[in-house]
């Protein structure tokens, strides 16, 4: 009696292979969704590598130019100064400063307009509370 019951309850051979296809359909959404976030990820990567790598490259050829120069002996004495951070005797340094602009400093632009615009609708919003009160 109570296997009748039950079996009222499951599907016929239709149902089945409609739940099946369901079931198939979902998965496979769910794979590609996982290839395409897993794809992206790759690419963000790929590109940071990209980005690494050009800096790296730049770094490579300052290096390898310092190291042509220092074995020509270019740059010596100044590269020592700068280490050191002192100036032989008799020699000035002369240090520019940054030209000054006469243009007064820019002024804030003040609110955007839709910031105008919202406040412009409060202040009716409130003008219009306050008549009805």
């Amino acid at each position: 009696m109570a296997n009748r019951r039950l079996l009222g309850f499951l599907p016929d051979r239709s149902g089945v292979l409609l739940l099946a296809a369901a079931l198939t359909a979902a998965l496979a959404l769910l794979g590609f969704g996982t290839l395409v976030i897993n794809k992206g990820e790759a690419l963000v990567e790929q590109q940071q590598a990209r980005v690494q790598l050009a800096e790296m490259q730049a770094q490579n050829r300052r290096l390898t130019t310092a190291l042509e120069q220092a074995r020509n002996g270019e740059n010596i004495i100044p590269r020592a100064y700068q280490y050191f951070g002192r100036i032989p005797p008799g020699l000035t340094i002369v240090e520019g400063e940054p030209a000054q602009s006469d243009a007064s400093p820019q002024q804030p632009a003040g609110l955007p307009w839709w910031a105008q615009f919202v406040g412009q609708i409060r202040q009716g919003l409130t003008n219009l509370r306050i008549r009805l009160e």
